[in-house]
Order: structure tokens, then sequence, then C-alpha cells
């Protein structure tokens, strides 16, 4: 939905009505998104409409991501617009051009769903967080691994470790 923010005041939707959606991130620089759910689909949407919106109108869309090996519960743009990430139940992320729509890397290596995704400010680097708990870090050209790790380590609790300390 698109909104007006001084007033709060609905203006349109700018895409055809989809089932769930869970994730939505906007170009850095441009009026255009990216949206995401249910039915494993990653839409990049315009967010001005160049005409009248009419039922069943999708003339905003601008590209549609290929079908994902779960629900899409997160999306994000690189700073400079060119990658779109994105994530959810099935246990990688997938890196798109943002022009073409071409898949070009693969982040492997959780053991569960992606809960968030983020670039580092100049672009290189794909942080990913998931339900396995730990943090990765990928070369966001290529997928590889740079690092992996526990942001926050649990300790027994003093009843767990048999009375023991």
């Amino acid at each position: 939905k698109l909104t007006e923010t001084a007033s709060g005041a609905f203006q349109e939707n700018i895409n055809l009505l989809r089932g769930e959606l869970a994730a939505v991130a906007r170009h850095p620089n441009k009026d255009i998104v990216v949206i995401g759910g249910e039915d494993r689909y990653p839409y990049i949407y315009m967010m001005d409409r160049p005409k009248n919106m009419k039922i069943a109108d999708d003339t905003t869309l601008v590209r549609k991501l290929e079908r994902q090996n779960g629900a899409i519960t997160t999306l994000a743009w690189s700073p400079d617009g060119k990658r779109i990430t994105v994530g959810g139940a099935a246990p990688e992320v997938n890196v798109y051009d943002a022009d073409t729509g071409a898949r070009v890397a693969a982040c492997k290596g959780h053991s569960a769903g992606i809960y968030t995704v983020a670039f580092s400010p100049d672009g290189a680097t794909l942080a990913t967080g998931g339900f396995d708990g730990t943090v990765r870090l990928y070369d966001a050209a290529t997928g590889a691994l740079k690092k992996a790790f526990v942001p926050v380590p649990l300790e027994k609790s003093n009843a767990e470790a048999g009375g023991r300390r």
C-alpha cells in the first residue's frame, strides 16, 4: 500500500494483490520496491503508477524473480541498488542482479531458515542470520562464506551442568 506519510492517507496499491506478504525492501535511490512472501516469488515493483489503477492491473511490475525453495521472510538491496538478496524458510540466501533478474550467487551453509539479511555499507559483504543461531558473512559477489559465528554464546546454567561449577 502506498501511503502519504504526512497525513497517513492511503493512496493506492502499488502491486497486483497477491498472497501473504512477509517482506518488503525499498531501492536505495529509486522509487522501486521488492516484495515477497508465501508464494515464494520475489517481485520488483515501481512505487508510482504511470496511469490510473484498474482491477487486476499489474502495470507497475518491473520483474518477477525465480521461485525460491521456501516462503520469503527477508529481502535487501545492495547500497548501490544493483543487487537484491532473498532469504526465507529455505536454508540459503540467493543474490540477484536487479537489472536482469539473473541469480549471481547462492549463499549456503545455514541449517535452517533465514530471518534477516543485510549488505555492508560498501556492498561487498552480505550478513545473514538464521534460525540455526549463527551469523554468516558472505562475499556478496560470489556467495563464498567468509566467516560464521554465534553472536551471543549461551552457557549452561549451574543446574544444567549437573550442579558443578
